[in-house]
């Protein structure tokens, strides 16, 4: 099977792609608030993610399918992360402390989202299909090697790539699976990962299945 191959954390593909990436974080100021306000917070973190695709910004987006301090999941379009940032920061959920955010570089294949995203300007209705993926962050193990070379498994994942500007964060790949054991499974074996350089650190993650086409 061939491998993509990340050389020096950058891939080493054709025209691979620079997105600035972000989690987002439950917040400091996630205490338990009234109903009206809660529901005030999300409409306009609603309406923060919709403005930002609108504007062609905003790749890929969606909540995680579990109740951890890890909420969800933003990728911008290739460009500066400040800009990205910048717009990201206008969220109600993350002005009021309800969220924070944690900021990487990740460098894959080109084109994530871009159609889905064209669509959903030309019309916001467009349908989306938000479906369970599984995001493996693939975290720097006892045997990291800085600068050393990663490869993944070509044609398992729906993007694979390096991170960049994270201190634990070093590779991240979304995958479908049955399960999240069975991608569990998957990322455990690659060599990075049964060779100790990474631990893998997978998530059930709901996004648009039309992200990846």
């Amino acid at each position: 099977m061939r491998s993509l191959l990340l050389v020096g954390m950058f891939a080493a593909v054709a025209a691979a792609a620079d997105y600035p990436f972000a989690l987002l974080l439950r917040g400091s100021s996630a205490a338990a608030i009234d109903k009206e306000q809660a529901q005030k917070l999300q409409a306009g973190h609603m309406a923060n993610i919709n403005r930002m695709a609108e504007q062609g910004k905003l790749m890929a987006a969606g909540p995680m399918a579990e109740n951890g301090d890890l909420r969800g999941i933003f990728v911008f379009e290739p460009g500066p992360q400040e800009e990205a940032e910048k717009l990201a920061a206008e969220d109600p959920a993350i002005q009021a402390g309800r969220l924070r955010m944690e900021w990487m570089t990740w460098q894959t294949r080109p084109g994530i989202g871009a159609s889905l995203n064209a669509a959903f300007r030309q019309d916001p209705k467009t349908k989306m299909t938000m479906k369970v993926h599984y995001l493996a962050l693939l975290r720097k193990g006892d045997g990291w090697v800085p600068g050393a070379s990663l490869s993944f498994a070509e044609g398992k994942y729906l993007a694979a790539g390096a991170v960049t500007g994270h201190a634990e964060i070093a590779a991240i790949l979304v995958l479908n699976a049955a399960s999240v054991e069975e991608a569990k499974v998957t990322v455990a074996a690659e060599p990075v990962v049964q060779s100790g350089r990474l631990k893998p650190d997978v998530r059930p993650w709901y996004v648009a299945a039309e992200v990846w086409q």
